[in-house]
């Protein structure tokens, strides 16, 4: 079979760069199982190809699952999308057979990372255009409102059953962690709208100016979408759903943010983040930040990483979200904890080069940072 796809990519290939000097075609896909995956990557097709030259030919796909069903249909209004994606997939598939390097020429690489500068420009995401056509609101919430997530594993063990997903269960936390910041939220004359299609438990606290949206009964994927689009701003966790607050560049408090080193791509958004804290269960205590950038621990990504190195990752308590939330609401010039907040920054920049080749709009905690003064710095 691998030999027949080989022959097949070779033919294809000799195909695509006879006909090159006339008309340049390439092959994609767009991850459309995952909403992670899916918003970042449209983006930055479009930003990388407003000017595509007339002869140039991108024949695009989603993937077999589609995450959002809304959310496809706006990206077709955009560009032409095959229905044939196995077709699509399947040329890929013996193209990458080949191992020829110059085949990346009629690949294409979707970029999933949200570092585009438009992201802190005045410019118009494509999720920000699809407002000024938005349909009729479904669910209509006449105060202003707040949305939070807490990322389980009940959304991806639901959707795709037969992949194993402990590999990064380490980023999951319950709602119950976030008790204090609703309870604040709601004492300052905020509605609060829990995200999320599916979701293990629900929200403890009983009150009517609560939307725990993934146990409501009418849900549509436009609904998920309008509501972070209409909200006063986000607090949760940066799994996939995040995309959306990211590129409607609504105000963001990210909790539990684990990878230090992701940053370096994403540093120049304007967003929030509160830092797990690692735990050394060789050492039997926590480690300060420059050992764990000089360990390159701020990298892993797997569950199993992390317990090959004996490290545990200690979740934001309701108390840490709570102090942040409060600090995040509040427009302030200079933070009082600037000076942590600098050392933060002076860290990550001795273990990584790209943390200083880029302006620096995210905002660490720094009452978090305060607070854990002793076991960081």
């Amino acid at each position: 079979m691998n030999i027949l796809k080989y022959l097949i990519g070779i033919i294809i290939l000799i195909i695509l760069i006879f006909l090159k000097p006339v008309i340049f075609i390439r092959f994609g896909y767009f991850q459309s199982s995952r909403i992670g995956g899916l918003i970042p990557q449209f983006q930055n097709y479009l930003n990388e190809n407003l000017d595509q030259k007339f002869n140039n030919i991108d024949i695009l796909c989603f993937e077999s699952s589609i995450c959002n069903s809304f959310l496809s249909e706006s990206l077709k209004n955009r560009i032409k999308i095959s229905s044939n994606y196995k077709l699509i997939l399947s040329i890929i598939n013996c193209l990458k057979k080949t191992n020829f390097k110059f085949v990346n020429l009629f690949i294409i690489k979707m970029n999933s990372m949200p570092y585009d500068s438009f992201l802190i420009s005045k410019k118009k995401s494509f999720l920000m255009e699809i407002n000024d056509s938005f349909p009729k609101r479904e669910i209509k919430l006449n105060e202003k409102y707040v949305c939070i997530h807490n990322r389980d594993s009940t959304y991806l063990k639901h959707k795709y059953p037969s992949i194993n997903w402990k590999y990064h269960n380490f980023r999951d936390f319950h709602i119950n962690d976030m008790n204090k910041l609703i309870n604040n939220l709601l004492k300052k004359k905020y509605n609060v709208v829990r995200l999320g299609e599916l979701a293990s438990d629900k929200i403890s606290i009983k009150d009517d100016r609560i939307i725990d949206y993934p146990f409501i009964n009418k849900k549509t994927d436009i609904n998920e979408y309008d509501l972070i689009n209409n909200c006063e701003f986000y607090i949760g966790s940066n799994a996939g759903i995040w995309m959306y607050p990211m590129y409607l560049k609504k105000k963001m408090l990210i909790v539990n943010w684990h990878q230090y080193s992701l940053l370096n791509k994403l540093k120049h958004n304007n967003f929030s983040i509160i830092p797990k804290l690692y735990f050394d269960e060789n050492k039997n205590r926590y480690l300060k930040l420059d050992e764990i950038c000089s360990r390159s621990l701020d990298e892993l990504s797997q569950s199993s990483q992390f317990i090959n190195n004996k490290i545990k990752l200690v979740n934001n308590t309701n108390q840490d979200i709570l102090e942040s939330s409060i600090e995040f609401d509040v427009v302030y010039k200079v933070n009082k904890n600037e000076d942590l907040i600098n050392e933060f920054w002076l860290i990550l920049n001795k273990y990584n080069k790209y943390y200083s080749n880029n302006r620096i709009n995210v905002k660490v905690s720094g009452v978090f940072l305060k607070k854990y003064e002793k076991l960081l710095f």
